[in-house]
């Protein structure tokens, strides 16, 4: 079974947002994705990751924001 899969290309920190761009891979719909999503605070904002804009799936929505607050915390980003 494949498992959803996340890449960080760019990111930028723009006063107390980060603008971070990204692809990877969505394994529930089996599909590659790419777009951007902000972070402001400890909330990721984008259309990729809104439950009524995305196109991925649901668990792949999530697999994104925890990778990233993982990344965060582990300051990374």
């Amino acid at each position: 079974m494949c498992k959803h899969q996340m890449s960080i290309i760019d990111f930028a920190r723009r006063g107390q947002s980060i603008y971070i761009v990204l692809q990877g891979y969505d394994a529930q719909s089996d599909k590659p994705f790419a777009g951007e999503v902000r972070i402001l605070g400890n909330n990721i904002y984008g259309d990729m990751i809104h439950p009524n804009k995305s196109l991925l799936s649901e668990s792949c929505r999530q697999f994104i924001k925890d990778t990233i607050l993982i990344k965060l915390q582990n300051q990374e980003i």
